[in-house]
C-alpha cells in the first residue's frame, strides 16, 4: 500500500506541466506554440528568457527529485521498488493526464531523477558529457542521448551505487530511460549527427 502511495506521487508529480502553466502565467503565451513544440524547459526558456528558463528548469528537476527524496527517506524504499518511483515522474511527463497524455521529452526530469540517486556525482557525469557533446556536433537528439550513454558507462566504470540503489538497479533504470529518450527523439534521431565546425564557429566568436 505504501509502494503505491509513492507510485502515486511520482506519477502524478511527474505528470505537472510546469513549463506550460508558468509560461502561460509568466507570459500568457502556450509554451508549446515555439521551438519543436515541446512542453519543457527549452521552449520555456525561449520565451521567457534565461531567469525565468533556470525557474522552470529547477521545477522540473523538482519532479523527480521530490518523489524519490521522499520515497527513500521517509517511505524507505530501496532497490527494485525504488526503481518503480524513479521512472515514473518520466513517464508522467511524457504521458501527461493534463496534456490529454501529450507530454514533453522529460529530458530535465530524467537529470532530477539522477541528481536525487546519486547527487554531485551524476551532476559532473551527465552535465560535463553534455557539454562536451554539444561543442561536437550540433543535434540536440544526439547530444543528450549520447550524454546519457555516457553516464551508462561511466556508471558501469565506476561501479555507481549507493545504500540504497546498486549497480543492477542503476542499470535496469537507465535502460528504461534510454528506451523513453530514443521514442521520445526517433524523429531527430532518423538524423545523422551534425559535427560543428569548431574553427569556423570560433572565429565567429571572436
Amino acid at each position: 500500500m505504501e509502494l503505491f502511495a509513492y507510485s502515486l506521487l511520482a506519477f502524478t508529480f511527474g505528470s505537472i506541466p510546469f513549463s506550460v502553466i508558468l509560461t502561460n502565467l509568466y507570459k500568457g503565451k502556450d509554451v508549446r506554440s515555439v521551438g519543436d513544440n515541446n512542453p519543457g524547459v527549452t521552449n520555456a526558456w525561449k520565451i521567457g528568457g534565461s531567469i525565468f528558463g533556470m525557474i522552470v528548469l529547477l521545477m522540473e528537476f523538482s519532479k523527480a527529485i521530490i518523489p524519490i527524496y521522499l520515497a527513500i527517506h521517509v517511505g524507505n524504499i530501496t532497490g527494485n521498488n525504488l526503481i518503480l518511483i524513479c521512472v515514473l515522474p518520466i513517464l508522467g511527463h511524457g504521458f501527461s493526464p493534463f496534456l490529454k497524455f501529450k507530454g514533453g521529452k522529460a529530458l530535465s526530469v530524467t537529470a532530477g531523477m539522477w541528481l536525487a540517486l546519486f547527487g554531485i556525482e551524476a551532476f559532473l557525469a551527465l552535465f560535463g558529457s553534455l557539454a562536451i557533446v554539444w561543442t561536437i556536433q550540433k543535434n540536440d537528439a544526439w547530444t543528450v542521448n549520447l550524454s546519457h550513454l555516457a553516464l551508462f558507462l561511466y556508471g558501469m566504470v565506476m561501479d555507481i551505487s549507493n545504500q540504497f540503489f546498486t549497480l543492477n538497479n542503476f542499470l535496469i533504470t537507465w535502460i528504461i530511460a534510454a528506451l523513453f529518450m530514443a521514442f521520445k527523439h526517433r524523429k531527430e534521431l532518423s538524423e545523422l549527427p551534425k559535427l560543428r565546425n569548431i574553427k569556423r564557429d570560433f572565429r565567429r566568436s571572436v
